[in-house]
């Protein structure tokens, strides 16, 4: 059975309780797993939309029931056996950009100048985030597109290309996007007061 509404967690579950869904995928020709394996992962999906949707319990609340109910489609339509909690966060990532699609179709078109692979590449200095807290609200601040390039690029740890994949748009576009988002979350950050980020 899939529930339909979903409560909304209170806390994150344990490190690990994280590392075990990780590596140990949830044979779901058992069902008894399947509600255990529900109600560890639900707040680790909730915490993943609420740190990427500009703090917006709503929206995260929303995307992960979303999140969970394209999991049951996927096992009950197309047999999928198993559970993974990466596999679970491959979902809300996809769901995650669909909700802001229109957010990427709506940056301006324009032509940038060509550059070689190495020239998109991340460069060296960013801030070292010292307080999670300052970090979630500075990164909050950020517009729709730049929060997002911003977060899968450090959060969710996928490189350029892969971003660029998976939002549709250039490798200059999303490259532009990682370095506006990049200045106007160190400079929010750093004006409100961690005095031990220092950029490295």
């Amino acid at each position: 059975h899939y529930p339909d509404e979903l409560a909304v967690p209170t806390a994150e579950m344990g490190l690990a309780m994280a590392t075990y869904l990780a590596m140990k995928p949830i044979d779901l020709r058992d069902p008894a797993l399947f509600g255990g394996f529900y109600d560890e992962a639900l707040p680790e999906i909730y915490a993943y939309f609420l740190r990427r949707c500009g703090g917006s319990a709503e929206i995260a609340a929303d995307l992960t029931r979303d999140t969970f109910l394209a999991a049951a489609r996927e096992v009950t339509q197309r047999g999928v056996a198993k559970l993974s909690l990466g596999w679970l966060t491959g979902i809300a990532r996809g769901l995650l950009i669909e909700r802001y699609r229109i957010a990427f179709q709506q940056l301006p078109r324009r032509r940038f100048w060509q550059r070689s692979k190495e020239d998109l590449s991340d460069p060296p200095e960013f801030t070292r985030v010292v307080d999670p807290a300052l970090a979630v609200a500075a990164l909050n601040q950020l517009p729709d597109a730049e929060r997002i390039v911003v977060s899968l690029r450090y959060l969710d740890d996928l490189r350029l290309p892969e971003i660029a994949a998976i939002t549709e748009q250039s490798l200059s576009t999303v490259e532009l996007l990682l370095r506006r988002g990049r200045a106007a979350f160190e400079q929010v950050y750093l004006e409100h007061g961690d005095g031990d980020a220092r950029s490295n």
